[in-house]
C-alpha cells in the first residue's frame, strides 16, 4: 500500500513465493500538483521481521508546449512600397502557462504586426499573429521567424517567404528637337512608354506644360511588364522662335513621373506664287508690247524679291525697282516688254530672284513677232496722151 494518491502500485497481490523466487511490483507517480510529493510504499508478509517499507518521491512540473498552425508561409508577389500580411495562431497544448519572450525575424523585410512580448498563452489557450511582408528590394525574399519560448523544447522555426516586385517605365527617348517649323504649319513625333519592370505600370496622365505641344494618343492604361504604349506629340508653333517644353508621364513607377524634353523653333516662310501670266498677243517686229505678270506671297514671312530677268533679248522687266517686299497675303505686278527681233512665237524663261528658300523661281511666258505684209492691187491706169520723148 502507499500513503499518496499520487503514487499508485499495480501487480499480482497477493502472491506466495518460494524460498528464492522474487516479485516486481510497479509504482506510478502521476503528480496531481506542482512541488515535491514523498510517500511511503509498506509491503505487508508473514515475513517474521515485520512490514518492509519504500521511501517514494517526485516532484510535479508544469510542461508547456508551443505549437504553430502552420511552419511556413509564401506571400507570392509584392509590390514594392506596399505590404501584405497573414496571420497565424500560436497554440499551447501543454500544461502551464507558456510564455513567447520574442520573435526574432532574420530578413526586415518580414514583421511581426502589433504585438507587445513577452506573450503569455495558457494551457489549452491560442493567440493569433500578423506577420507582415514590405519588400524594400526586388526579387525573392525569404526569412526565418524563431520563436523563443519556455518550451523545453528548441526554440521553434518558421520560415515565411515572398517577391518583391516593382513597375520600371522606360521611355524610347527623353529628348526630341523638332527643328524649323512654320507657323501654321505642325510636325510630329512619337515616343513609346514600356514597363520593363515586374509589376503592373499604372499610367495615369500625360500632359506638357506649353501650348504649343500637344499630346495624342493617351489614355490612363495599364501596362503588364513588357507592355508598351506609344504617344504622339505634336509642334505647332504659336509665335517665331525657340519654343521648348516638357511631357510628364505620370504613373506608379516609384522612382517617379516619365519626363521627355522636346524643342522646336517656330519661322516664318516667305513663299512666291505666280497668280496671273502676260498676253502679248502679236507684236509687230520692229515694234514692242508691254503687259504684266502678278506675283504673290502665299507664305508666312516677308517676301523679297531681289531682281528678275528673262534668258531672251527679246523680252525686259521694266518695273518695279528692285529690291521690292511683298507682305504675307499680298501681292505685286511686275511690268514686262516684248520687243521681237523676228517672226514667230518665241518661249522664254522668266527668273525670279527672291528670299522663299525655294529659290530662284521660273514662270514660262511666250509672244509671236509679226511682220507687215504690202499688198497693191491695179485694175487699169489711164496715162492719157505723152508727147514722145517725155515722159
Amino acid at each position: 500500500t502507499e500513503d499518496s494518491t499520487a503514487y499508485t502500485v499495480t501487480g499480482s497481490l497477493p502472491a506466495t513465493l518460494a524460498p528464492g523466487s522474487s516479485l516486481t511490483l510497479n509504482v506510478e507517480f502521476a503528480p496531481l500538483a506542482v512541488g515535491a510529493a514523498v510517500a511511503t510504499l509498506t509491503i505487508t508478509s508473514n515475513d517474521p521481521d515485520g512490514e518492509t517499507t519504500v521511501a517514494l518521491s517526485g516532484s510535479g512540473i508544469v510542461i508547456p508546449e508551443l505549437s504553430l498552425s502552420t511552419t511556413s508561409l509564401s506571400y507570392g508577389d509584392v509590390e514594392l512600397g506596399f505590404t501584405s500580411s497573414q496571420t497565424i495562431t500560436v497554440s499551447n497544448p501543454g500544461t502551464g502557462d507558456l510564455v513567447v519572450y520574442s520573435i526574432g525575424s532574420s530578413n526586415p523585410d518580414f514583421s511581426i504586426l502589433g504585438m507587445t512580448f513577452p506573450l503569455t498563452v495558457p494551457e489549452g489557450g491560442s493567440s493569433s499573429l500578423t506577420i507582415q511582408y514590405a519588400p524594400l528590394a526586388v526579387g525573392p525574399q525569404s526569412a526565418a521567424l524563431t520563436f523563443s519560448s519556455n518550451d523545453p523544447d528548441a526554440d521553434s522555426i518558421m520560415t515565411v517567404s515572398g517577391t518583391g516586385i516593382v513597375p520600371d517605365l522606360s521611355l524610347s527617348a527623353t529628348s526630341f528637337g523638332f527643328g524649323d517649323v512654320e507657323l501654321t504649319t505642325s510636325a510630329s513625333d512619337t515616343v513609346t512608354v514600356t514597363n520593363i519592370g515586374t509589376a503592373d505600370l499604372v499610367l495615369t496622365d500625360a500632359s506638357t506644360d506649353s501650348a504649343a505641344y500637344a499630346v495624342s494618343g493617351f489614355a490612363p492604361i495599364t501596362l503588364a511588364p513588357g507592355e508598351s504604349t506609344t504617344l504622339t506629340v505634336t509642334f505647332a508653333p504659336m509665335a517665331v522662335g525657340l519654343a521648348v517644353a516638357t511631357l510628364t508621364i505620370a504613373g506608379n513607377d516609384p522612382d517617379g513621373d516619365g519626363i521627355v524634353t522636346f524643342n522646336g523653333t517656330g519661322v516664318v516662310i516667305p513663299d512666291i506664287s505666280v497668280v496671273t501670266w502676260p498676253d502679248f498677243g502679236d507684236v509687230e517686229v520692229g515694234h514692242s508690247g508691254a503687259d504684266t505678270i502678278t506675283i504673290m506671297n502665299v507664305g508666312t514671312g516677308d517676301l523679297v524679291v531681289n531682281g528678275a530677268a528673262f534668258d531672251s533679248a527679246d523680252f525686259t522687266v521694266t518695273g518695279p525697282v528692285f529690291p521690292v517686299t511683298v507682305l504675307p497675303g499680298q501681292s505685286i505686278e511686275l511690268d514686262l516688254e516684248f520687243a521681237p527681233s523676228s517672226d514667230g512665237t518665241v518661249a522664254v524663261i522668266l527668273t525670279l530672284d527672291s528670299n522663299d528658300p525655294d529659290s530662284p523661281t521660273t514662270a514660262g511666258v511666250t509672244g509671236t513677232g509679226t511682220v507687215a505684209q504690202a499688198t497693191v492691187t491695179i485694175s487699169s491706169i489711164d496715162f492719157g496722151q505723152a508727147v514722145t520723148g517725155t515722159t
